[in-house]
């Protein structure tokens, strides 16, 4: 209690909920243990198990165990997560700090069937690199370079699609979890818009008067990192 309630008076607590719960009784009728998987905001899906003793009236639990449930085909990525590799984080006074949450892998899919995926850096240095791609029947679409770099007063965007020369959209004031660039100059698209969501991302693409509109969302994704095989 001395160490948990600080944290709930603040209204910082945990959050569990017991989705399934089995509960075995011993034979004295006075020692129980139990499992039981758990909903959490936070953690994801994961998993309880405890033994409990009848004491003076009241059930009183002598043990907890909570676990994180893993699953085998991603055991080796949380392996590496929960191992030496370096973690990159943005410090807080970068200058692009604002808009390290577009920081990792995205993928999503198009109505028609086209995979789009984003990889962006961490920001430092007051930059975030960042490239995309789009693979549709098992061959790549389309791919473009990006970058996003702090000039004087505000962010800019660069693309550089199938490698051509760059172009550049300036950012516009937006909401925090929104990132907005426009270039009226540009022929197609003249908008470019990020917006982090609760589970994603979405992007919007647009131009002018009567020009279509490009729209799509993407979750966070993980990248194999696939080990050497030693003879």
């Amino acid at each position: 209690r001395s160490y948990a309630h600080p944290h709930f008076a603040k209204g910082k607590a945990w959050s569990f909920r017991s989705v399934r719960r089995s509960v075995s009784v011993h034979e004295s009728g006075s020692v129980a243990w139990f499992d039981e998987d758990l909903a959490t905001p936070n953690l994801g899906p994961a998993r309880g198990s405890g033994a409990l003793a009848l004491r003076d009236g009241p059930w009183k639990i002598l043990q907890y165990n909570l676990a994180l449930t893993i699953p085998n085909e991603r055991f080796a990525l949380v392996k590496e997560a929960a191992g030496p590799a370096s973690v990159r984080a943005a410090a807080p006074t970068d200058p692009l700090a604002d808009v390290a949450w577009l920081s990792g892998a995205w993928v999503g899919t198009k109505p028609n069937g086209e995979l789009v995926e984003e990889h962006w850096t961490s920001a430092d240095g007051g930059s975030l690199i960042g490239s995309g791609r789009s693979v549709q029947d098992g061959k790549t679409k389309f791919f473009e370079h990006l970058r996003i770099e702090a000039r004087r007063d505000r962010p800019v965007y660069v693309a550089q699609p199938l490698g051509l020369a760059p172009t550049e959209f300036s950012g516009t004031p937006s909401a925090p979890g929104t990132a907005v660039f426009e270039n009226p100059a540009h022929d197609h698209p003249k908008r470019i818009e990020y917006e982090r969501t609760a589970d994603g991302l979405r992007v919007r693409v647009s131009g002018g008067a009567g020009q279509p509109v490009d729209e799509w969302t993407m979750k966070p994704a993980l990248v194999e990192r696939r080990t050497l095989k030693t003879r």
